[in-house]
């Protein structure tokens, strides 16, 4: 695994963007490891793990939000784009 994961979902507006760039093959993301957190259990898992224990997501999980997208590096800093 990547030192950064990037969580998106294709259900989530806000993510419609990103997904765009990485279907038409753009190098942004070529650092990332992309995980769409709704095409599977094992993926919405490990997101879960990070959303609801990392400080960086405090405020998401404080108005009851999703969270993404949103890039974990390190597995301890939280980014949102």
């Amino acid at each position: 695994m990547k030192d950064k994961i990037l969580f998106v979902s294709d259900l989530c507006p806000d993510c419609a963007g990103i997904l765009g760039e990485i279907e038409n093959g753009t190098e942004k993301y070529k650092d990332y490891d992309v995980v769409n957190i709704t095409s599977s259990m094992a993926s919405l898992k490990l997101f879960l793990k990070y959303r609801d224990t990392l400080d960086g997501y405090a405020e998401v999980r404080e108005k009851h939000m999703a969270g993404v997208p949103s890039v974990v590096i390190g597995e301890s800093e939280v980014e949102f784009l």
